[in-house]
């Protein structure tokens, strides 16, 4: 122990020995607790630590408690156990009647109805509601001003019936487990001799007993006493109340815990830069290959829900998706299947890449009465879509609803997923879908509103608030997000004399955590690039905006070249993808990846004319250049 004096924050101080470096495998995102003498937050560790160790409170125990003026009651419970506790398993009870205090209990008042958690290390007031539970003298109740006190401290409080703490300054109050409603966890509500017989605030002292088990009595030396008349803190906006209430300051019964966050330190993956660059040539300066509007129209990802074999199946995106890995989920209030693989779908908008779509199967949220959707339990559809550089990203598909369905439809964005990043925008306004009996199309034009380069966009439906009736049901059929990626154009003249070669020039960085250099993939088609560390920029380890990761594609083989000729005259050309891993390696599962596009590569053929010759360049010589012979006159 540094200190052995109590801070004015209530925390002590105490040293920590490392004992051992804990396994990448043994760390995980979560609250670790190591039995101690007082409880501290701090931030993320993996250490094991060996601390002094003192036992804290095994159950739920009164830290206060106040005997006001006329109804003016309140108590206080602190969680010190180490661990979150329902408190739906508990309840007060007390008793006025003088021979049977600590005999019979009544007047009892459940915490909760339904499962509420306190955590470790938090307390709840509690106020006297009296018979109804409710607030104001007129209601037999503690003051409002107290609540409102209580609120203005951003401390938690809640309100109870039953004439519970309607008692005076000489009667009990017992927590309970409604497990054992005989013997009592807690007691308090019992004051001194005067000067607090009538008006006080009990605390437990530094040095007290917690909990105060059955079948003691209410022991007066282990609580500290101040008075308080209630009837004159109203006119100081009750200073005297909020000094303490439901703010535990004592070291008494802390739980034994120190409470360790261990949280994730980097939870970005790699970001792009500005500055990549696709080159051929045999040494600087190189060549830079500029990315242009490509001239065909793709399909990134599409659904047409044909599998039925199982939901999950159903719900996989069209194999012939140039993105496979996009994505969709409901909320989390709509717990009912969101793919329905026997609904008969439709042949709207089933195209995809010139391809037609069985009418089998249909994204669908049914039965929509049945969730209690309302202005504040909002549901949503969102889909999580990869994108890659192109020009004029539209996502269309088939909708149906009808009068039953939702009366206000409307799209969000967020290029993180994170939900204070989710915006509208003008260009995609509201719509209803009461009057979608039948199946329709629908589209939103992504290139106004999406910022260009942008590696992931996903977009929320947001249904509601409001529908038609409960039997209701929002469907989608045959979506697809296409658009002309953008095109790096080469000819295999400039590769041949490149060495056979393409090189990379990527610029990414992560500044939480730096780059995995030896793990970084750039890959043109199947064909993998090797990573050249001389060539790569990476300061402090790839932190800084300005590092860059250097790869070498090939070497290419003159068939190989003919294929990458052959390929690029396809529809989609040759993809040009990276992935490069964050070097975020704390623990299992711990790395965060940068994956995305840098276009379609198409490698053209520099000279697709045969050679000629001109009588120009021919030189003439005597003799005969054809002849005939008839010998026959027969025909």
């Amino acid at each position: 122990v540094f200190s052995n004096q109590t801070l004015s924050s209530g925390w002590q101080i105490f040293s920590n020995v490392v004992d051992r470096r804990a396994a990448t495998g043994e760390v995980a995102i979560a609250t670790y607790t190591s039995r101690v003498w007082v409880t501290s937050v701090s931030d993320k560790t993996t250490e094991t630590i060996s601390l002094s160790e003192q036992g804290g409170a095994d159950d739920l125990f009164f830290g206060e408690f106040g005997e006001g003026n006329n109804f003016d009651k309140f108590v206080e419970l602190y969680n010190g156990t180490g661990a979150a506790i329902d408190l739906s398993q508990y309840y007060l009870a007390s008793q006025t009647t003088e021979d049977q205090k600590y005999v019979t209990w009544n007047h009892i008042f459940p915490l909760s109805t339904t499962t509420l958690w306190l955590e470790h290390g938090t307390t709840l007031a509690i106020l006297n509601g009296g018979k109804d539970g409710e607030l104001g003298i007129v209601n037999g109740g503690a003051r409002q001003e107290m609540a409102d006190m209580l609120t203005a401290y951003g401390r938690s409080y809640i309100v109870s019936s039953n004439d519970v703490l309607t008692v005076g300054g000489d009667d009990p109050v017992g927590l309970f487990r409604f497990g054992n409603t005989n013997e009592w966890i807690d007691v308090c509500g019992i004051g001194p001799a005067v000067p607090f017989d009538e008006t006080y605030i009990m605390q437990r002292t530094e040095d007290a007993e917690v909990p105060w088990y059955y079948p003691e009595h209410v022991n007066t030396n282990q609580w500290d006493f101040r008075d308080w008349e209630s009837k004159q803190d109203v006119s100081n906006n009750f200073e005297n109340f909020i000094a303490t209430a439901g703010a535990y300051d004592r070291i008494v019964g802390l739980g034994g815990f120190i409470v360790f966050n261990v949280y994730d330190d980097d939870v970005d993956p790699p970001v792009a830069g500005t500055n990549t660059s696709i080159m051929v040539g045999t040494g600087a300066p190189y060549t830079q290959l500029l990315a242009e509007p490509g001239e065909f129209e793709v399909v990134f990802s599409a659904w047409s829900f044909t599998n039925n074999s199982s939901p999950e199946a159903c719900a996989q995106p069209w194999w012939g998706s140039l993105l496979t890995n996009a994505t969709f989920y409901s909320s989390t209030n709509y717990t009912g299947p969101l793919v329905d693989p026997n609904d008969g779908g439709t042949g709207i908008n089933d195209v995809f890449d010139g391809w037609g779509q069985i009418n089998r199967g249909a994204l669908e949220m049914a039965g929509i009465g049945s969730y209690g959707f309302s202005a504040s339990n909002v549901p949503y559809v969102q889909f999580e879509l990869p994108l890659v550089a192109a020009e004029d990203i539209v996502f269309s598909w088939a909708e149906q609803g009808g009068a039953n369905s939702f009366t206000n439809v409307h799209v969000k964005w967020s290029l993180t997923g994170i939900e204070e990043t989710f915006a509208t925008n003008a260009v995609w306004p509201p719509w209803t879908m009461t009057d979608a009996t039948a199946w329709r199309p629908r589209f939103l034009d992504l290139s106004p509103v999406i910022p260009a380069g942008a590696t992931k966009v996903y977009l929320r439906f947001v249904l509601g608030p409001g529908y038609g009736g409960s039997s209701g049901a929002f469907r989608m059929d045959n979506i697809q997000l296409f658009g002309r990626p953008s095109e790096i154009y080469v000819t295999d003249g400039q590769i041949a004399a490149s060495a056979y070669q393409i090189h990379v020039e990527g610029n990414v960085y992560d500044p939480d955590s730096g780059l995995q250099e030896d793990m970084a993939v750039m890959r043109m088609g199947a064909t993998d690039g090797v990573v050249d560390d001389l060539k790569a920029f990476l300061p402090d380890g790839g932190k800084t905006n300005t590092s860059t990761l250097w790869w070498d594609i090939g070497t290419f083989s003159r068939d190989d070249l003919t294929d990458l000729v052959l390929e690029s005259q396809s529809g989609a050309g040759i993809p040009m993808s990276i992935e490069v891993p964050d070097a975020d390696t704390d623990r299992a599962g711990d790395v965060l990846e940068l994956a995305g596009s840098l276009g379609r590569m198409r490698v053209i053929d520099d000279d697709t004319e045969r050679p000629k010759l001109t009588l120009e360049s021919m030189k003439p010589r005597m003799g005969i250049l054809a002849q005939w012979l008839f010998t026959t006159t027969n025909s």
